[in-house]
């Protein structure tokens, strides 16, 4: 069965969509998953990533540790 909707687990955003999000990121990280290996998985990770919520998050992080957040889908390693 296939969840429907914008979020991992159907139409509302849940826990797993935070725990599932830093996993994803870091196949991205790795170069294991990328928009050809899995574009449904990428899609989904660049959309939460552009959610305000998850920018206000980064923008907390840059305030807190005094440097530029960098989604770890983006880090180097």
């Amino acid at each position: 069965m296939q969840a429907k909707g914008e979020f991992f687990l159907g139409s509302d955003l849940s826990a797993a969509d935070f725990m599932i999000v830093f996993l994803l990121e870091g196949g991205m990280q790795h170069g294991s998953l990328n928009e050809a290996s899995y574009p449904k998985l990428y899609t989904y990770v660049r959309r939460m990533q552009e959610r305000e919520a998850y920018k206000r998050a980064g923008e907390r992080v840059t305030k807190a540790s005094g440097e530029k957040f960098v989604p770890f889908s983006e880090a180097r390693m």
